[in-house]
């Protein structure tokens, strides 16, 4: 190691030292200027990472250190994952891991390699013997590579003696760093059927405006009622390499208390899928980015968060989430801060103002012509303020213009407001209403006729479009008419095993309404909703949309079967982190894929919940024994792409089933396409020297991949060589450890996609004096 790196490297464990009063001596682990390309616990698909990734500056084989005194443990290999990886038992009992080596320490390859040829492949997973190849601080256990997944870097994890990760940036490995984090958006989510955030009861995405380095404010208003959670997108950077990463520390202040904190200092494996609940992955999966939650949800029991303030709230059926919502029943203004730290103790920090205000109400409102005159009524209520004032409007083109005609701002104690226009419309029209309280929040419009409008009525249903939304504790229809209605529609649920219920009702403007539900599904799936209005010319119009919805509980789990029974989905007992609904349907896509659709594409639903334990998707598939065994379950990804999930085949029940962590778009493909293989090494006809020979091929699947190792086989002379596959490089190969006899030589590459389509490739080739 050069002498200025080892400097460095003094200097910062010093430093370190200084600053945790928990930190080991430790080594540092690699022969390169300290710099970290990701931190722990950032978001992986689907689990933490575990780990710190150090920084090799693009370079491959530098050398790899022991942190401390101890033996090697563990020794792993495989062409997935990590790599090659090596894992100490330190002698205070802590364990290191590193991984994607490009080689090991000679003591260590020597092992690996009489393993591999025992049981004849690439990967193996290796225990030793305590002492069997002991290591001193500071000896080099091997060299830096780019082995199992992602370019040249190593990664680095700190387990204690119960295998949990550590966060190492705490325990004695750090890096300088003088930069605050920066943040970029901010979140605000209802919780519940009671919450709303501006009125409605989907998450709201706020940019930040930057006020200088680490200071960030929301410029935009947000007026919440009931419990509300937040969460926050941002990044941090280090001095040395520039890389966006993650932070230590999260705070949130309302009023200038401290109400909840995320600290990120250590987790256990098996709850590593919960990173879906760490992150918000609804908002993921709306495509708004990465929100790390200020507040739980149920099914997270992760050890990160305190509530510094006593609270928390029951979310129902559904989701029970524990933001400190307390303060949200104090009308008026609130000052909330959130704060992002890494672990040097740079902050960004985020000021937004937020309104606690239920919305005022119109209750009904009606008009009338009197004598040239239009006289107007409105009955209007605030549930924890006053209303300031009622607008009154009217349109003679059926809501396409409107026109303010009178305002009464007179404080009513019985809720009525009135007003005249002395010149307005001797003809049939619309009326609005909307009532402004204290806080200038408005209400949503009450809209009322004015006599019937001629050409208003039309016969049949007018509710065109329904949209469900699926949420953690409740269910929301958007209902959207050709027309402006004459007043809210009525909305019933009807069930055949069950009472009707009226649900709530939001009218969202002049065509779109806001249908709120927190029903439980009857238990053979089956609802109808039936919407009752009427529109202009006073005819009444009804509409009947079904939406049949299975109910899948955390404690029992369920099934959701489609139309005919084509598609279902199965949960176990624990499948779910909370109760939900869910519903499948036939849907379509703008672009076929490139593989043959062997079903229709099915939307499963709700498709932005992470499950627990997963469920099971099958599909009946009705096929020929042939084109059967290369079909399997595929999921549309966003910009067209389709990706392979699995194909559990019972021939008996013609069933073809996958297990997912979450629901979306699902269709069978047929992968007819075999799989690639190029540019064999030595080519076909070659001449070459036998030293230092290395066997390469190139390949490359573009349907179900290529996941199995037995999978891919490379022969020389007949005989199967232990050859190693890295599938981003997409190539496979083997060093020829003795040299081979003068002579003519044969190469052959057989790869075997996951739907069983082969493809072989041969080079015959000389080896000369």
């Amino acid at each position: 190691m050069k002498r200025g790196l080892v400097h460095v490297t003094v200097m910062l464990g010093l430093l370190c030292a200084a600053l945790f009063s928990r930190a080991q001596d430790y080594h540092w682990p690699l022969e390169a200027e300290p710099a970290v390309t990701s931190t722990f616990c950032e978001y992986r698909p689907g689990h933490f990472h575990s780990g710190i990734d150090l920084k090799t500056w693009g370079d491959v084989g530098l050398k790899v250190y022991a942190i401390d005194d101890g033996y090697v443990w563990r020794v792993k290999v495989s062409p997935w994952g990590g790599g090659r990886s090596v894992y100490l038992k330190l002698t205070q009992g802590s364990l290191a891991a590193y991984f994607h080596l490009s080689a090991f320490h000679p003591s260590i390859e020597n092992v690996v390699g009489r393993e591999q040829e025992r049981v004849g492949r690439y990967s193996i997973d290796l225990f030793l013997r305590p002492g069997e190849i002991p290591v001193a601080s500071g000896e080099v256990i091997g060299y830096s590579g780019e082995s199992g997944i992602g370019g040249p870097h190593l990664h680095f994890e700190l387990r204690d003696e119960e295998n949990r990760p550590l966060n190492p940036l705490r325990h004695g490995f750090c890096v300088e760093d003088t930069i605050p984090p920066t943040v970029t958006k901010v979140s605000v989510s209802p919780v519940d059927l009671q919450s709303s955030v501006n009125g409605g009861h989907r998450t709201l995405i706020l940019p930040v405006r930057k006020v200088r380095d680490g200071l960030f404010r929301v410029d935009q208003g947000v007026t919440i009622t009931g419990c509300v959670g937040f969460g926050v997108c941002l990044y941090d950077r280090a001095n040395a390499a520039r890389n966006k990463v993650s932070v230590y520390r999260l705070d949130l202040s309302v009023d200038g208390e401290l109400m909840f904190r995320t600290q990120y200092d250590s987790f256990p494996f098996e709850r590593t899928r919960q990173v879906d609940l760490d992150r918000d992955f609804s908002v993921k999966r709306a495509g708004h980015g990465l929100f790390q939650r200020l507040y739980t949800v149920r099914g997270n029991d992760l050890p990160f968060y305190s509530e510094v303030v006593p609270g928390g709230h029951e979310g129902g059926q559904g989701a029970r989430a524990t933001p400190p919502c307390a303060w949200t029943s104090m009308p008026g203004w609130h000052a909330v801060r959130i704060v992002g730290a890494d672990v040097n103790g740079n902050e960004a920090v985020v000021e937004m103002d937020v309104l606690v205000d239920q919305s005022p109400q119109i209750l009904a409102c009606d008009g009338r012509h009197e004598d040239g005159r239009l006289s107007l009524k409105a009955q209007a209520k605030d549930d924890d303020d006053e209303v300031r004032l009622v607008c009154f409007e009217y349109s003679t083109d059926f809501g396409a213009h409107w026109a303010v005609v009178a305002v009464d701002s007179a404080n009513s104690p019985t809720g009525s407001y009135s007003a005249e226009v002395q010149k307005g419309p001797n003809e049939p029209c619309q009326v609005r209403a909307r009532a402004c309280d204290a806080f200038g929040v408005w209400s949503a419009p009450h809209i009322c006729c004015v006599t019937e409008m001629e050409g208003a009525a039309y016969p049949g249903n007018r509710i065109v479009q329904w949209e469900p939304r699926f949420q953690n504790t409740f269910i929301e229809w958007t209902l959207t008419s050709d027309r402006p209605l004459v007043s809210t529609p009525r909305v019933t649920l009807f069930q055949p095993s069950n009472a009707p219920v009226s649900l709530r009702v939001n009218r969202l403007d002049e065509h779109s309404f806001a249908v709120l539900s927190t029903y439980e599904p009857d238990p053979r799936g089956q609802a109808v909703l039936v919407v009752e209005a009427r529109d202009l010319g006073g005819a009444p119009c009804r509409t009947e949309i079904p939406c049949d919805a299975f109910r899948i509980t955390r404690e029992d789990g369920g099934v959701v079967v489609s139309e005919g029974a084509k598609v279902s989905a199965s949960f176990e007992p624990g499948g779910v982190y909370w109760d939900l609904w869910a519903r499948i349907d036939i849907d379509s896509v703008s672009e076929l894929p490139v593989l043959p659709m062997r079903s229709d594409p099915y939307l499963m639903r709700p498709d932005d919940v992470p499950f627990d334990k997963g469920a099971q998707i099958a599909f009946r598939w009705g096929l020929d024994r042939g084109s059967a065994q290369r079909v399997g379950v595929y999921r549309f990804l966003e910009g067209g792409a389709w990706e392979y999930v699995g194909s559990e085949r019972d021939t008996l029940s013609e069933i073809i089933s996958a297990d997912v962590y979450s629901f979306g778009m699902f269709a069978l493909l047929e992968d007819t396409i075999p799989p690639r293989i190029w540019n064999l090494r030595p080519k076909q006809g070659s001449k070459i020297r036998t030293k230092g020979l290395r066997l390469f091929a190139r390949i490359r699947d573009e349907g179900s991949g290529l996941g199995r190792e037995g999978d891919l086989v490379m022969e020389l002379d007949g005989r199967r060589m232990i050859s190693e596959y890295d599938p981003e490089g997409a190539w496979l190969q083997y060093r020829v450890k003795d040299p081979l006899s003068v002579g003519f030589h044969r190469l052959s590459v057989s790869v075997t996609d996951l739907a069983g389509n082969t493809t072989t490739r041969e080079s015959l080739f000389q080896v000369v004096q």
